[in-house]
């Protein structure tokens, strides 16, 4: 009888190690973690105006160099009234990888001794069409378009007695304190994004 006992508990025993061994696998956890890093490029942002870098600075005064060819009766490189010149202003965003927009605004310093400069049309690169110039510029460049484009602003002293402000006196004034004849060129750049609206 006690070898039955110990038999019996020898088998409840192993038994019970089967058992136990059994829920330890059914219930036993796995635990595993992981890290990493991920690289993400972000956008080039490098947009030049006449070779200037605008992300070193906003004034780009002296990249802007206005022409003025001269005629029968003004000399080359001066402004007299009824001169006509122009000025160039090309856009290079080759190192951009945003669309962007370009918003012009061009108009009389108050510094300007001379009030009746008008630009009276522009053209976009090679393009000999003309486009008349309102006083405001906007342009869109999406990813596909060219990065690298020229515009060219046509100048004029106005002289017309019709439309100019300034009298014949105060262009001679203006000529005879060295005055200086000041546009203000501001060109705006705006990344474009594609905004999301949930209503």
């Amino acid at each position: 009888m006690i070898i039955k006992k110990k038999f019996r508990l020898l088998l409840a025993l192993i038994a019970l190690f089967i058992c136990l061994s059994s829920i330890e696998k059914t219930y036993a956890k796995y635990i595993t973690s992981a890290s990493g890093n991920t690289d993400v490029t972000i956008s080039r942002w490098n947009i030049k105006l006449n070779n200037f870098d605008i992300t070193n600075g906003s004034n780009f005064t002296n990249a802007i160099v206005p022409t003025f060819n001269g005629d029968e009766y003004t000399s080359a490189g001066i402004i007299a009234p009824s001169s006509e010149g122009n000025f160039s202003i090309s856009i290079d965003g080759s190192e951009t990888d945003t669309a962007y927009s370009l918003d012009f605004d061009i108009g009389i310093s108050d510094d300007s001794a001379v009030k009746d400069l008008v630009i009276t049309k522009y053209t976009i690169g090679d393009d000999p069409t003309e486009y008349n110039y309102d006083g405001n510029l906007v342009t869109n460049f999406n990813l596909g378009d060219n990065k690298i484009i020229t515009y060219n602003f046509f100048i004029k002293w106005n002289d017309d007695e019709t439309t100019e402000t300034m009298s014949n006196a105060d262009d001679t004034t203006a000529a005879y304190n060295n005055g200086k004849a000041i546009m203000n060129v501001n060109v705006k750049i705006t990344q474009l994004a594609k905004w999301l609206c949930y209503f």
